[in-house]
């Protein structure tokens, strides 16, 4: 099985780990000209997804992938 960060990079994203005052998250940017980004918020363990991205089966399969790895269950 291949990893979420795999995944996302196969669909035209970019990884990016932050830590700051909102705690600590996982971003996925699209590297096309919308910028849009999936964000995990590890702390909450909610994710939100941004205004333009249309979520298709690929898609889904690397957030469940991504959800998966950080032990979300």
């Amino acid at each position: 099985m291949k990893s979420a960060r795999e995944l996302f990079e196969e669909l035209g994203y970019t990884k990016l780990e932050k830590h700051d005052d909102v705690g600590d998250y996982i971003e996925y940017i699209s590297n096309d000209e919308d910028c849009d980004c999936i964000t995990f918020y590890c702390d909450s363990k909610t994710f939100c997804i941004g205004e333009y991205v249309l979520c298709n089966v690929k898609i889904l399969q690397a957030i469940n992938q991504q959800i998966n790895e950080l032990g979300w269950k």
